[in-house]
């Protein structure tokens, strides 16, 4: 089952609790699977499709799209400079099943990013430094970052 994720209605994102079996895992072994269609440029353009951080993005980690520059990022936070890399964003208006595969456990370490079932072209927009920045105590959100900004538009 999907859900609409409607930029112009705020707040609106799903949430899970933080639980112990969700912290941290982006400073070790982390898989995220989703499938999702993009209905237009989300927020500000900025589309939070999931992400375990919170409001000012203080830790965790999130993926979502940017639409200025047409790509679909993963972001890890840091304690100095956050990891981000970015593949060309798949196309709008039709369903794709895309999965991030990240080993945070050393800086060296890239996501590997599926889209349709096969591997994807990975640019590192910045290369982390620092420890892996903890998402104790921030829910799962989907479709909106907590705080109600960087709302998705479309399905997840």
């Amino acid at each position: 089952m999907s859900r609409l994720f409607d930029k112009a209605v705020n707040p609106q994102n799903v949430t899970v609790a933080d639980a112990t079996k969700l912290q941290d895992k982006h400073g070790a072994a982390l898989a995220v699977a989703f499938w999702y269609r993009q209905r237009s440029n989300g927020q500000s353009d900025l589309g939070h499709i999931v992400g375990k951080t919170d409001s000012g993005m203080t830790g965790g980690w999130v993926i979502r799209t940017e639409d200025a520059s047409t790509q679909l990022r993963f972001i890890c936070k840091r304690a100095t400079v956050d990891g981000i890399w970015s593949i060309v964003r798949p196309s709008q208006g039709v369903w794709h099943h895309v999965a991030v595969v990240y080993d945070g456990a050393s800086v060296l370490n890239d996501p590997i990013f599926y889209v349709d079932g096969l591997s994807a072209a990975v640019t590192e927009q910045s290369i982390p430094l620092g420890a892996v920045l903890t998402d104790v105590g921030m829910g799962l959100t989907i479709g909106e970052r907590a705080g109600g900004a960087d709302t998705f538009d479309g399905w997840i």
